[in-house]
């Protein structure tokens, strides 16, 4: 993969490998570890890594969602030192919905967003 040019390449880079991820080691059935990508949150001006960002493909615990075909997205933003982060659940469905939200060009937008509020979050 290129170099990504701005935070939208960056962000469509790593989706593009969680899709691939999931695609493989994502059961459409039970219980599996979850698949996680991560990405430097760089700052506009120096470059620097100010913190970091990251995607997962999970499954809740039983006693919060009982359907076995349920996997969600959840999107994270962590602090430079990774002492602290902030997390939001993007999407919930069975596998083949999973990929085609990760396939969905509309989801790299709706991620921009809730990382700029997670960011927020963190410096609050």
């Amino acid at each position: 993969m290129k170099k990504p040019k701005n935070f939208k390449e960056q962000v469509e880079q790593t989706l593009e490998k969680l899709l691939m991820r999931t695609e493989r080691e994502i059961p459409d059935y039970c219980d599996f570890i979850p698949v996680h990508e991560m990405f430097p949150n760089l700052d506009t001006v120096s470059q620097n890594i100010v913190g970091m960002y990251g995607l997962t493909i999970l499954k809740l615990p039983q006693n919060v969602s009982s359907d076995p075909q349920r996997r969600y997205i959840e999107a994270c933003a962590y602090e430079p030192t990774g002492a602290y982060k902030a997390k939001m659940l993007v999407f919930g469905g069975c596998k083949d919905e999973i990929l085609s939200a990760l396939r969905d060009r509309g989801l790299v937008d709706k991620l921009c967003d809730i990382y700029a509020t997670l960011a927020d979050c963190l410096r609050d």
